[in-house]
């Protein structure tokens, strides 16, 4: 989702993401909540762009991010339908956020919201 979101900032302005992606990035990890995930960029993103022989490209950058960050593609489909049985609203979160994180628990689980929701109102 960020990467997508990252991306089409660029397209709205008119920008090319494969020239200007490293310092864009760069500002977006340095507004994180989390000093880990800075770290985690200039170890493994931004280092490696500022050495010619292993520099990255923005597509090979956004694998990297993949690999580190998109939890779908790491977690096995019992994982996800653990996350949902537990799932809660945080208290920080609005509806909408909460009922979009139920939404990727429930495709991460291949559970069909539509038959769990008729269920509940069945009972």
């Amino acid at each position: 989702m960020f990467i997508r979101d990252f991306r089409r900032k660029f397209l709205g302005y008119d920008v090319s993401v494969e020239d200007y992606w490293l310092h864009y990035l760069e500002v977006s990890f340095e507004k994180s909540d989390s000093d880990t995930d800075h770290d985690w960029f200039e170890r493994f993103i931004k280092r490696r762009c500022m050495d010619k022989k292993t520099a990255l490209n923005w597509y090979q950058a956004k694998e990297v991010l993949k690999q580190r960050f998109d939890l779908a593609s790491q977690t096995t489909p019992e994982i996800w339908f653990k996350n949902l049985i537990n799932f809660m609203q945080d208290r920080c979160e609005t509806l909408t956020q909460a009922m979009y994180r139920y939404r990727l628990f429930s495709l991460g689980a291949k559970v069909n919201i539509h038959d769990v929701v008729s269920t509940q109102l069945v009972k």
